[in-house]
Parts: C-alpha cells; sequence; structure tokens
C-alpha cells in the first residue's frame, strides 16, 4: 500500500473507474497519514521552539471552548473536510456537476473570508441555490466542460501536485499575522497540510471523492478526539 503510494505520487493519471476501497485499505491509509504528518512536523516543531511564531489558530483546539462545541465538533469533522474537498480535489475529475458544486461553494467561501472571520452557517447554506443557478447556466449556455477535462487530463500531473501544494497552503492563513520570512519557508511550515493534500488526492483518484471525503474526516474526528480527551485529561488534574 505504501509502495503504490508513493509509486502514485511520481506519476499521478486520471482514471475513470474507483477500485474498491476495503476497511483494510482504509486503515492502512489512517496510519500512513498520521505518520506523513509527523514526519513533515518535524520543521514545525524545531521553529516553534524559538517562539518566532505567531498564533496558530486551530480550530480543533480553540472552538472546543465555546457554548457552540458540538455544533463545531461537527462542522470540524463534516462541514469543514466536504468543502475541502470539493475545492481541492472535486474537480480533478472534471464534470459539468463538478464545475457547479465547486463555484457554489467557492463563492461563499470568498465571501466569508473577505468580510467576516467567525463561522456563519448560512454562507454555506447559500450554495444549494447558487448551485441550481450556475448548473443550469452551464447547460443553458453550453460550457466547454468538455474542453477543460482534456486539459485537465493532459496536465493531470501537475495539476495533482498543484491540489495538494494549495491546500496545504491556504493553511498558513490560520496564523493571526503572516511574516515575510514566513512566505520564504510556506512549503516547510505547511508541509504536514501538503502531506495531506497527497493522501486525500490518492484516496481521491484512486477509491473516489466520497472516500477521499470519508478519509478526510477521519482524520479530523481523530484530531479532535485527541484534543477532547488531552483537554478532560488537563481537567481532571
Amino acid at each position: 500500500m505504501i509502495k503504490n503510494f508513493f509509486e502514485y505520487l511520481k506519476n499521478p493519471v486520471s482514471t475513470d473507474d474507483p477500485e474498491i476501497f476495503t476497511f483494510k485499505i482504509y486503515f492502512k491509509l489512517i496510519v500512513l497519514g498520521y505518520l506523513l504528518v509527523f514526519m513533515s512536523s518535524i520543521f514545525v516543531a524545531i521553529i516553534r521552539t524559538f517562539n518566532v511564531l505567531p498564533h496558530y489558530f486551530n480550530p480543533k483546539i480553540d472552538s472546543l471552548k465555546g457554548i457552540d462545541s458540538i455544533f463545531f465538533f461537527l462542522f470540524v469533522i463534516l462541514v469543514g473536510p466536504l468543502i475541502e474537498e470539493i475545492l481541492c480535489r472535486l474537480n480533478l475529475k472534471i464534470t459539468k456537476l463538478n464545475i457547479a458544486v465547486f463555484f457554489a461553494v467557492l463563492i461563499p467561501v470568498i465571501i466569508k473570508l473577505i468580510f467576516f472571520r467567525a463561522f456563519h452557517l448560512y454562507f454555506y447554506l447559500s450554495s444549494l441555490p447558487l448551485f441550481i443557478g450556475i448548473y443550469y447556466a452551464i447547460n443553458r449556455f453550453g460550457f466547454a466542460s468538455d474542453k477543460i477535462e482534456i486539459f485537465v487530463k493532459s496536465k493531470f500531473k501537475y495539476v495533482f501536485h498543484l491540489s495538494a501544494i494549495v491546500f496545504g497552503m491556504i493553511h498558513l492563513t490560520n496564523y493571526d499575522t503572516i511574516y515575510w520570512w514566513m512566505i520564504v519557508i510556506i512549503p516547510l511550515l505547511t508541509a504536514p497540510y501538503i502531506s495531506m493534500g497527497y493522501l486525500f488526492g490518492y484516496v481521491r483518484m484512486k477509491y473516489g471523492f466520497v472516500n477521499g471525503f470519508l478519509m478526510h474526516s477521519t482524520v479530523n474526528f481523530i484530531s479532535v478526539l485527541l484534543v477532547m480527551t488531552k483537554h478532560f485529561i488537563h481537567f481532571l488534574q
């Protein structure tokens, strides 16, 4: 499994038919994911010892303190992973449906990032009417999705790597402040997320979008569970 993963990264290809996703494969990929995160987090851990990094907003930790912790817990393990998978990996396979879903989610996310920092559910609920309008327009005005599909397939190796790198780099915005030197070493600071981006991308292409989302959701769930356990132990002490 590990060998197949790294061989795929050397030459990622777009496939039409997903393979069977067994529990054995699922478990092995979860373990692989945490090994990748551990290895790629070493540099960040070293930098943190010098206390030069600004505060890192970790929703899995910071949001468990409020009265909406249960709601946010569901957001972190369900809604958040779904949004990120749609934005970063859904269009690794181009269809008119996928394009419409992508823009229906992207528009509310951009509005939220520009005007609001806090979570507002109605932004994401607006994705439904947006999707209907965008999907209708794509079909009504003959949007050339086939040309985009041909381009993505012809450049898939670069598109795949770009999706993983972008997924990692957007998490730099979780820092309260971004200094110029952080931009210089952004691949190292976001390496844990980039490595997970590769894993989720691999699952998305080999086993389908739903299983990629399931993998992402599981990783977030385990992370939140570990944080909650840590807080509970601290509370008992």
